[in-house]
């Protein structure tokens, strides 16, 4: 579950664990309460690999910052 978003702000979905890769083009932000589902970490554990459930019932993966991660 994302939290942790400053109000008005988005968390960026990116295509590589860092904040130097760009962002997703499909489902590329997510704000406070956004489900999703952790599939991996980088090294460090700072980046978690997730992935989204889209209306249509496909799935888009990506990276984002743990920070704003709470793992239920």
């Amino acid at each position: 579950k994302v939290v942790g978003v400053p109000e008005g702000d988005v968390l960026n979905v990116r295509i590589g664990a860092g904040a130097e890769f760009d962002r997703l083009k499909a489902h590329s932000a997510l704000g406070n309460g956004n489900a999703i589902d952790v599939c991996g970490r980088n090294d460090s554990q700072s980046w978690l690999y997730i992935r989204i459930r889209q209306d249509d019932g496909s799935y888009v993966c990506g990276w984002v910052s743990a920070r704003c991660i709470k793992i239920l």
